[in-house]
């Protein structure tokens, strides 16, 4: 699939990701970065939530890369480049303590 077919789907998925993490952290925007033009193995969704508890209860939800995952495939992402997609979770409590504030030097 080329990129600008993907395009679209990706942003399928944040969306539907993001609306998904809502319900556990209002308010959280979920962000993709990756090279999927060029491998649709190379794409990443960062979550970004307000605490680091929020933070740790994502990571802690066994089931949720999974959701997300499914979500994925049923926005049409290309099923055999769904197992190398990959999903972070930071908190702006970590961000702005650890990095500054600035969202780009946490997700490098």
């Amino acid at each position: 699939m080329a990129a600008c077919e993907l395009d679209p789907i990706v942003e399928a998925a944040r969306r539907q990701i993001e609306h998904h993490v809502s319900a556990l952290a209002p308010k959280a925007p979920v962000h993709f970065v990756g090279a999927y033009d060029l491998d649709p193995i190379h794409l990443a969704f960062w979550t970004i939530v307000e605490t680091d508890e929020q933070k740790d209860g994502l990571k802690a939800d066994e089931t949720l890369i999974a959701t997300f995952r499914r979500l994925l495939l049923d926005a049409g992402y290309p099923s055999h480049s769904v197992p190398y997609v990959r999903f972070a979770f930071e908190s702006r409590e970590t961000v702005d303590r650890d990095w500054a504030g600035s969202l780009w030097h946490a997700m490098k």
